[in-house]
């Protein structure tokens, strides 16, 4: 599985999410896809699955950039 060879690889683990989604695994789905905001906290692919849910992830740079640029 390419996931054991490089975990951190966003794109499989988000395609990884629709699958487990689409078989009616939801945490699985949920799990996979906050891990890709670990990984990448820009991705909107993974943003957007999880508002398909309706789950928020706090998106990592809003308020300490936020916070910077004052």
């Amino acid at each position: 599985m390419i996931l054991e060879a490089k975990p951190s690889f966003v794109g499989a683990r988000v395609r990884l999410g629709v699958v487990f989604n689409r078989t009616g695994n939801t945490a699985g789905a949920i799990r996979e896809w906050q891990q890709c905001l670990v990984d990448d906290p820009d991705d909107m692919r993974a943003r957007a699955y999880l508002a398909s849910l309706g789950v928020m992830f706090p998106h990592a740079h809003g308020a300490d950039a936020e916070k910077d640029a004052a």
